[in-house]
């Protein structure tokens, strides 16, 4: 008997992890390393881990270099702690810029923007509410995303409709509004703040409020509202001018878009509105969505360095200041010379590569046609027009068709 207890504790281990003793069939070896910790541990470890949204889990002893691996665990992980490792892997393989979460607290369940199309109101497929896919909160019915962001915390939208509906005019002192039913600008609040109705500014005596040089206005064609004449904005390189409001919205919804050239809400029309000039009348964060937009990366990904377009010129041959390598600023890839940008864009992607781009002026050169059919290149050297390509489709040969 003393000597079957003597060898009952040398089957005996003490986990690392837990400091307890555990029987020796009890241990768990780490993936790639020598370390092993008991079943309990492991299983708690990883389930830590994934209350982290850590789907990659190494060894716990630092530095080491072994790893966990789902189906190497699986026979020791309950199924909810396998099923959640499961779904961190595939969150883990999509980039963090599009993913978000449902806004509703009781579901907040994980969602997809892929960036492919601009979608605001959409429903979550989860618990079918909606919400804006733009502000990634619950659905601003009656505000566009602009004016939604430029909104505090606290702020309630449906008391901001109404003001804008019955015109009334916001104290610059406390954010109360305030309602005039007659007499002069001249507006004192309750908090005892004076100010002008008619344009906002600072009022203490009515000097101002009797000529206030903003009494004039205009009908914005655009929300077709009486204006104050200091609200009108003018559109770039054209006589057309509308209020700030619709000017802002308006920029803000085609960066929305991922639109940069921006021009005249008038269609055909050449002036244009650059989000730069427009600065003063748009809110921080359309600022900032501008400015993303004209951020690229040199394109070759050996480098992939963060390049900001210059607007304000056109420039399209450049060289990528940290590779040094010659890039097309318009098309964001590598330098395509001899050929234009707008015949490049008409381009498949599979003819895109240096060495299609050459045979492609070769072509040209030699005066070569091209079969509409199999798109390889053909050269007549004697004959009628009618060619008959290898693929077996006739066609009438056109010189330098390409």
């Amino acid at each position: 008997m003393e000597g079957e207890a003597s060898g009952s504790v040398k089957d005996l281990v003490v986990c690392e992890v837990c400091a307890e003793d555990k029987s020796a069939n009890d241990l768990f070896g780490i993936h790639k390393c020598s370390h092993s910790y008991c079943r309990d541990c492991v299983n708690n470890y990883v389930a830590s881990k994934l209350q982290e949204n850590i789907a990659s889990i190494s060894c716990p002893v630092p530095d080491c270099k072994g790893s966990l691996e789902p189906e190497h665990c699986q026979s020791i992980l309950p199924p909810e702690v396998f099923d959640r490792w499961l779904s961190v892997l595939c969150e883990s393989l999509i980039l963090e810029s599009e993913k978000f979460y449902c806004p509703f607290k009781d579901c907040s369940a994980m969602l997809i923007d892929d960036g492919k199309e601009v979608i605001r109101e959409s429903e979550c497929p989860h618990c079918r509410r909606s919400f804006c896919a733009q502000c990634k909160v619950s659905w601003h019915a009656g505000i566009d995303c602009a004016e939604f962001q430029n909104l505090n915390e606290n702020e309630d939208i449906l008391l901001r409709i109404l003001a804008h509906e019955k015109k009334w005019r916001r104290c610059t002192n406390c954010q109360y509004y305030v309602e005039k039913s007659d007499g002069c600008y001249y507006m004192k609040c309750r908090c005892g703040y004076a100010f002008c109705y008619n344009c906002g500014v600072k009022a203490p005596l009515d000097s101002h409020t009797s000529h206030c040089p903003s009494s004039a206005t205009f009908v914005c064609e655009i929300c077709a509202d009486d204006k104050a004449s200091n609200e009108s904005f003018d559109v770039q390189n054209c006589s057309h001018s509308y209020c700030r409001d619709c000017i802002k919205n308006y920029v803000a919804s085609k960066l929305q878009e991922n639109i940069t050239s921006i021009g005249c809400p008038v269609p055909d029309c050449k002036g244009s509105l650059d989000p730069e000039y427009c600065r003063p009348v748009l809110p921080p964060q359309v600022v900032e969505r501008g400015k993303v937009l004209y951020r690229f990366y040199c394109p070759y990904k050996d480098c992939s360095t963060i390049l900001v377009e210059d607007v304000t010129h056109v420039v399209m041959e450049s060289e990528c200041p940290n590779c040094n390598r010659m890039i097309c600023a318009q098309c964001k890839v590598a330098w395509h010379a001899g050929i234009g940008c707008e015949e490049f864009q008409k381009l498949n992607e599979n003819e895109r590569e240096k060495g299609d781009i050459m045979l492609r002026n070769l072509a040209r050169k030699n005066r070569w046609s091209r079969c509409p059919k199999c798109m390889f290149y053909v050269e007549k050297t004697c004959g009628c027009d009618e060619v008959r390509c290898r693929c077996g489709n006739f066609f009438i040969y056109t010189p330098g068709q390409i």
